[in-house]
């Protein structure tokens, strides 16, 4: 499967089948590992760093389908498809413009994904629609003891898995959920939200913008620790806070609805006629009228767009997408645009 190919299809995780898809897009659980007897990532020439990324590579495609995974070499592929990874949350920025020689295996689900030579040899990721860390951990495990097999991990008895981020030394677990909070926002109660998770060692950040102006109302919790705890522990921390979280969002939307029911009904009519008609339409525009069309469809306001459509739209008005999707670069005025046309012909 070639890279163009993967992006066009629709990501398993957006499905909105997963438990509390209402609010939550998807959980992902990330483990950081570093091959025995190999210096880290950061202390590598760039001879060394393509070994590794054959290494891992042949390893991954005695365990993988080629039909059903692409492997993207990220020194050779363009700013465009990097971009895209990124905007598609598979990749960071960061790792994005690195120039080192390095590459990701993406499922052709996008339920996981195999990055090397980011800040560790081996950086895996697994996904799952909805809140479902015992799923997401499940596929994980299944992919990470195949490398088991094929390597032997640095390891210390007394820190636990060595890796080239203190923060991530122990487990080298990484846990997330990426939420719709727009009820939070509107009642003011993010801030609180926000200062109480990073009390509990949780992170919580906006997909797009910074802290509460986030357009879309997308956030992802984080944890924090992964040196002490076991990698169960960690994520019993997060499955037992995050149901109080969802539980703080939907008495908000409930208390939206019974307050001010009929201005929000207006607010998504407004939304859902905004991106039919607009001749133009900005990113951060297009990601508010959705997040309202999300939550009007979870709140019984409308039901022309679904969760699951809206999840995908979310993703593919970004501009490295349109650019994909136009298949040519696109001035500011063009992007904006060709965004409202798009909408216009994946929308009712």
């Amino acid at each position: 499967m070639d890279f163009d190919q993967l992006i066009s299809r629709h990501a398993a995780r957006f499905n909105a089948d997963g438990p509390h898809s209402d609010i939550v897009l998807f959980s992902r659980v990330r483990l950081a590992r570093n091959i025995n007897g190999y210096p880290f990532t950061g202390q590598m020439s760039d001879q060394d760093r393509r070994s590794m990324a054959a290494l891992i590579r042949k390893a991954a495609e005695n365990f993988f389908p080629l039909d059903t995974t692409a492997w993207l070499d990220l020194q050779k592929a363009g700013p465009l498809d990097r971009r895209c990874l990124v905007e598609r949350r598979l990749i960071s920025g960061a790792f994005a413009e690195e120039t080192f020689p390095r590459a990701i295996l993406i499922d052709g689900e996008e339920l996981f994904t195999i990055a090397v030579n980011d800040e560790d040899h081996l950086r895996v990721n697994a996904f799952a629609s909805g809140l479902d860390f015992a799923a997401a951990w499940g596929r994980l495990c299944h992919i990470i003891s195949h490398f088991e097999n094929e390597f032997v991990f640095a390891f210390d008895q007394r820190r636990g898995y060595l890796t080239a981020c203190p923060s991530n030394t122990g487990t080298g677990l990484r846990a997330a959920a990426v939420l719709h909070l727009p009820g939070l926002i509107a009642t003011g109660e993010f801030n609180h939200f926000s200062q109480s998770m990073q009390q509990m060692n949780f992170t919580v950040h906006s997909i797009y913008g910074k802290g509460a102006h986030s357009p879309g109302a997308l956030f992802q919790v984080c944890n924090q620790i992964s040196l002490g705890p076991s990698e169960e522990e960690i994520l019993a921390s997060l499955e037992g806070m995050l149901p109080r979280v969802l539980q703080y969002e939907a008495r908000a939307r409930e208390n939206l609805l019974k307050t001010s029911g009929g201005q929000l009904s207006q607010q998504v009519d407004e939304a859902m006629n905004h991106l039919q008609t607009s001749r133009r339409i900005t990113i951060d525009e297009a990601l508010a009228d959705l997040s309202i069309l999300r939550l009007g469809y979870c709140l019984g306001l409308q039901k022309e767009v679904s969760v699951k459509r809206v999840n995908d739209l979310i993703f593919r008005i970004q501009p490295a997408h349109l650019q994909k999707i136009a298949d040519h670069e696109l001035s500011e005025d063009e992007d904006e645009t060709f965004r409202a046309g798009y909408l216009h012909h994946r929308l009712p």
